[in-house]
């Protein structure tokens, strides 16, 4: 990590339990360090994160394409703020959503999950963290200012063993497996670890074929981007099944919280005129009784 408001919160709580779990908190010189550090240690077999807010994220971008190039886990908490630029560090904004998406240059596929609530930053983590060893891929979590500088009470989740990193096979490597050998079906591909028997491979951030070799037929560059956008589509599995969890769309807002979902209740037959002349007079229409043009008169003076 790097201190960056309004991330320094969470950086800071970390910091002081981190290590108590066995965890290790690591003050990086710059964005850029700390992003290639968090990829390094991941590399190494390390369940690892890094955490910024929209200054930093930019920063962060070359490295994040690294990790999808090379399809190294990696967990990026953005703490969104007001921007451009400096912007507004101690201000709320959501507006680093189609950065997170297509931020990278090139196709750089990832995941990028939005956190609604302090709970769910609690969950959204560990969901994070799930999808990225899996699929070995980047996983963006999306909070902002207001979540990383608040506090509430929520029920006490009950500890779950799925929550953990599980061990990383460190077995030798079968013969004729190959490091980035995706399945047709999943894009899964098996972990290779530094120092596994059989195992040994050249890392590159240039496009590569199944043997990491650097590779710029089409075809294969065809079957490698087909292998990263499939991981996706296999992620089922990882809806919430928390009961009190809902699944919605909406618009996403670029100036505070996200907006109300419309009223499902009818319009009025001069709504649609009304909406685009900013008036609601009804005085001409021949669907609006008397008392419905009161109605819609008083409604346009409130």
């Amino acid at each position: 990590m790097y201190p960056i408001t309004p991330a320094t919160s969470a950086s800071h709580y970390l910091s002081e339990v981190f290590e108590s779990v066995g965890g290790i908190v690591h003050q990086a010189e710059d964005e850029i360090a700390a992003c290639a550090f968090a990829i390094g240690a991941s590399y190494a077999s390390k369940c690892t994160i890094t955490i910024t807010s929209g200054p930093g994220y930019s920063l962060k971008q070359e490295a994040i394409g690294l990790a999808v190039m090379a399809e190294i886990p990696l967990v990026v908490v953005n703490v969104q703020r007001g921007g451009p630029s400096t912007g507004q560090p101690t201000k709320v904004e959501q507006g680093d959503l189609l950065t997170a998406i297509y931020g990278s240059h090139g196709d750089a596929p990832k995941v990028v999950l939005a956190a609604c609530s302090i709970e769910d930053c609690f969950h959204a983590v560990i969901t994070a963290r799930k999808i990225a060893e899996t699929f070995n891929m980047v996983v963006v979590v999306l909070t902002d200012a207001a979540l990383a500088t608040s506090q509430t009470l929520f029920t006490r989740p009950t500890f779950n063993e799925a929550w953990l990193a599980p061990p990383i096979a460190q077995s030798p490597i079968p013969p004729g497996a190959k490091p980035y050998d995706w399945d047709p079906d999943t894009g899964l591909a098996r972990r290779f670890i530094p120092g596994q028997p059989g195992g040994m491979h050249t890392v590159t951030g240039l496009a590569h074929d199944r043997d990491s070799h650097v590779a710029y037929d089409p075809g294969i560059n065809e079957d490698a981007a087909r292998a990263a956008s499939s991981s996706p589509r296999c992620s089922g599995r990882w809806r919430r099944r928390r009961s009190s969890a809902t699944t919605r769309a909406t618009c996403w807002s670029s100036a505070g919280a996200a907006p109300r979902a419309p009223s499902r209740k009818p319009l009025h037959p001069c709504a649609p005129r009304a909406e685009k002349s900013r008036r609601f007079t009804c005085g001409s229409c021949s669907r609006c009784s008397r008392e419905s043009r009161r109605s819609c008169s008083a409604s346009a003076r409130s």
